[in-house]
């Protein structure tokens, strides 16, 4: 079982003529398998940061200021930009070897992650303050796209008494498995995810949004709930 170290994971784009090394801390992954052509690929999220004057003397963050984010493949890429007001273009999608001089990549995995089989284990792991990961796998309504979500666990509810538990953490990099793309990349958007039993799980997506009677007529905001059939794991990751 393939689990990643997301506190040593890292990828790294270099700018035009290598004006800067971005050093990007991998904040989750989907792994799309499509069963048609017998390919797999990985597809990375990293860590959000806030739009900035890189190397300047003094202002060194924008301002207005936004979010930034976004999902490396192995060849393409999506880039969110997210204002506090919505607005075309908040997502930028293309081939990396036509936006970046490079794409670098420090990838590692846990030694020895185990499987949490029961409630009770889940809980008690979590009440000792040790690292999990989890995993959420689903396919589209075909069977011809499969896709396996892994990411730290960074929120975790327990009850110690009834032995429950609830994963709630994010965000991920969500792919709509029945839209039509024409490449994978076009599929991800930017979720958050939530589960308390093996078989199903509730996300919720970023995607433009209203509010009704403000100035500010629509955001980015995580507003789309979905619920599907999945096939979820609490991993420790510690080994």
């Amino acid at each position: 079982m393939k689990v990643l170290d997301y506190a040593r994971s890292f990828v790294t784009f270099v700018t035009s003529q290598r004006g800067n090394n971005a050093r990007l801390l991998i904040e989750s992954r989907c792994v799309l398998t499509d069963a048609r052509a017998g390919s797999s690929e990985e597809y990375f999220l990293f860590a959000s940061c806030k739009s900035e004057h890189t190397y300047a003397e003094k202002n060194l963050f924008q301002d207005p200021n936004y979010d930034f984010c976004g999902i490396f493949g192995r060849e393409d890429y999506v880039i969110f930009r997210t204002r506090s007001e919505w607005h075309d273009g908040c997502a930028e999608r293309g081939t990396s070897r036509d936006r970046f001089q490079d794409v670098l990549w420090h990838v590692c995995e846990v030694e020895s992650p185990r499987m949490l089989e029961t409630n009770e284990e889940i809980v008690r792991v979590t009440m000792q303050g040790r690292p999990l990961v989890g995993q959420v796998q689903f396919a589209s309504r075909d069977g011809s796209l499969n896709a396996l979500l892994e990411f730290p666990i960074k929120t975790m509810n327990v009850n110690d008494i009834r032995w429950m538990y609830q994963v709630d953490t994010g965000p991920l990099p969500f792919p709509d498995l029945e839209m039509e793309a024409g490449r994978p990349i076009d599929r991800f958007e930017l979720a958050y995810v939530a589960y308390n039993v093996p078989d199903f799980a509730d996300f919720i997506l970023q995607q433009k949004t209203a509010l009704p009677g403000s100035p500010i007529r629509t955001v980015m905001h995580y507003s789309g709930i979905r619920t599907l059939r999945t096939r979820n794991a609490v991993i420790l990751a510690d080994g």
